[in-house]
Order: C-alpha cells, then sequence, then structure tokens
C-alpha cells in the first residue's frame, strides 16, 4: 500500500499544478482587452532578450502577452522595463515555484487555451514579424478554421502537410471541444490516452503510426490538427514567412558543440550571429554571462563575419540584420558602443 501511495504522488502533483496554472491563465487573461486577440510570446531562459522585439509590429488589434516559463525574478524585471506596454503571464513550473524548472511548450499551450475565451494566438519568442499590415491576415473563422499561421510543413508521402507552431492562431472553442470529447492535449505524446488513442486510429494514425515518419510520436498541437482535419476544419496558410515574418529558432545552437556551423545553409552560424548582435547592445548586457561559451567561441559578431565570409554575404545573414533594423532593437536596447 505505501508504494502504491507514492505511486501517486507524482501525478497528484501534475493535477495539482495544472489546476494552479489554469487558475493563473484564466485569472490573467480575464484582465486583457476583450476587443483584442492575445498573441502569447512563450519567454524560456534563452530567449529572454529577443521577447521584447517578438513583441514589436503588432496591430491594434493584437495584444502581445509574455508567457513567463521558467525564467527568474531578474528577468522578469528586465521585460516589465523593456516593455511595460506589454502584460505578463507567470506560470509555474513546479509547486516549488522553482524558476530553474521548464513546462513543456505543449503543456503552456494547454494551459494558455483553457484561459482564452475566444481565438488566440501563440508565438515563439525568436518569431518576428517586422510589417504590422500581417496581423490583418491572421483572421480565423470559427465555424471553418481550426487555425491560422504563416507557416506549414510539407507532409511526406501520403500524410497531410501541416501547421508549424512557430505563430498560430487557434481556435480555443474547437480545441476545448477535442479535449473533451477525444481527450487529446497539445503536448506531444508517443503514447496518447485511451480515448485519444481509439479516435487517432479511426482518424487513419493507429497505434505506431504518427504525422511525421521521422518521429515515433505527435509533436505539439499534432492531436489536434488529426481531430480537425477529420471534421472538415482547416489550416489556413496566409503569406508572410521569409518576408514579413521571419522564425529565427535553432535555440539549442547556442549550448550544443559548436561544430558544423555550416549546416542547412549555415543556419546554425545565423542563430549565433543573431544572438550576438543582441548581446552585444547595452541593454542586453546582463545576459552575457549566460551565453558565455559562445561569446568566448566568436568573440563578437563582427569577428564571426570576418571568419565565415559566405555567411556574411548570404540571405541569412541579411535577414538578421533586417529583423534586427525593422523591430528598432538598436532604439529599445540602445546602441552598440
Amino acid at each position: 500500500m505505501r508504494l502504491s501511495v507514492f505511486g501517486l504522488l507524482p501525478a497528484l502533483r501534475r493535477r495539482i499544478l495544472r489546476s494552479v496554472n489554469d487558475r493563473i491563465s484564466r485569472r490573467s487573461s480575464a484582465t486583457l482587452d476583450a476587443g483584442r486577440t492575445p498573441s502569447y510570446i512563450v519567454v524560456t531562459p534563452h530567449l529572454v532578450h529577443l521577447a521584447p522585439l517578438a513583441a514589436s509590429n503588432h496591430s491594434a488589434g493584437i495584444q502581445p502577452v509574455f508567457v513567463a516559463n521558467g525564467i527568474g525574478r531578474a528577468d522578469m524585471e528586465w521585460l516589465a522595463e523593456m516593455r511595460p506596454d506589454v502584460p505578463v503571464i507567470s506560470l509555474r513550473a513546479s509547486l516549488r515555484g522553482d524558476s530553474a524548472s521548464l513546462l513543456e511548450h505543449g503543456v503552456v499551450i494547454n494551459h494558455l487555451a483553457s484561459g482564452s475565451h475566444d481565438a488566440f494566438c501563440v508565438q515563439d519568442a525568436d518569431c518576428f514579424v517586422t510589417d504590422s499590415e500581417f496581423w490583418s491576415t491572421m483572421r480565423l473563422d470559427p465555424d471553418t478554421d481550426y487555425a491560422v499561421g504563416p507557416f506549414l510543413r510539407q507532409g511526406e508521402g501520403e500524410r497531410p502537410d501541416f501547421p508549424e507552431t512557430f505563430l498560430i492562431c487557434l481556435n480555443r472553442k474547437l480545441m476545448d471541444q477535442y479535449a473533451r470529447e477525444f481527450g487529446i492535449t497539445a503536448e506531444p505524446s508517443g503514447r496518447p490516452r485511451r480515448r485519444a488513442r481509439r479516435f487517432l486510429s479511426e482518424a487513419g494514425y493507429p497505434e505506431g503510426k504518427y504525422l511525421e515518419t521521422l518521429k515515433d510520436y505527435y509533436d505539439t498541437l499534432q492531436q489536434f490538427w488529426v481531430a480537425a482535419r477529420k471534421h472538415g476544419f482547416g489550416y489556413r496558410h496566409v503569406a508572410g514567412e521569409g518576408e514579413t515574418v521571419h522564425h529565427v529558432g535553432g535555440t539549442s545552437y547556442l549550448h550544443r558543440s559548436f561544430e558544423n556551423l555550416d549546416h542547412w545553409d549555415y543556419w546554425p552560424l545565423n542563430v549565433h550571429y543573431f544572438h550576438l548582435r543582441l548581446l552585444e547592445l547595452p541593454r542586453c548586457a546582463q545576459f552575457r554571462e549566460r551565453f558565455r561559451g559562445l561569446i568566448e567561441f566568436h568573440g563578437s559578431s563582427t569577428s564571426l563575419l570576418a571568419a565565415f565570409p559566405d555567411y556574411d554575404t548570404g540571405w541569412r545573414r541579411q535577414e538578421s540584420d533586417l529583423i534586427i533594423s525593422r523591430t528598432n532593437a538598436a532604439a529599445l536596447f540602445g546602441s552598440q558602443v
């Protein structure tokens, strides 16, 4: 009996934590302007210095909101100083309130959905809009759209194309319906709940088959996409990727072995360059220790460009500079000394 009680404790803690965060989300969402669609910018420790720029270029009908996931008090204060116009929702990753812990991204989306009353957007902190006119396209029709967004991944073989989640507007009422009816969630899962497995099998995904052939699990929000397609709802793919909305991505490249930096047309190197450019600005100085290895490896963004001339003249570097310019990073963080 004693072992079974202790075995229940993790599940009980998860249930309590879920209840706590759902209440935080509902309470915080109730303070937002009901006439504006929230765009929740999820902020983790290695993306704090990017978040103020992700909140740039929003239109009058969009309310950017920072969602703090595992960041400490100093980071929260810095965000408030940089963008006092942007509300902050601080979710708890543990019952102890330990800022060193992180909630999985899909779990964060579950909590945001529970607190939202209508459509809502989820935006990565390293995804940037460079023209506010883009937001006029992010209008969701709840009768036909499961989601709206500028990022689409091509399906493999007979599998359908599916939405990427870097910036996506979601049909909250539809998500709530599917969560209740089929037990599906936004979080990744290699073995969904029993009701969800039964439904997914009926939708053409028996156990062991997933939306992506190279993954042995459903990634973030993919169970919802399968359900939406089965019931005739679509993903409205809007223009803008690489033109008015840009995803830098590659956060893991900031800390893994600094090799093969030319991989995927210099994507890892571009991640380094983009972060270095921002860390060199005066108001981002407090984050430099967090990225000591990156700075020691390259020295500066200028020395990085000198060491990689092909990247210097390539499209990725141009895109990074465009983001930094059009989000007014120098005005917000101070000009480089």
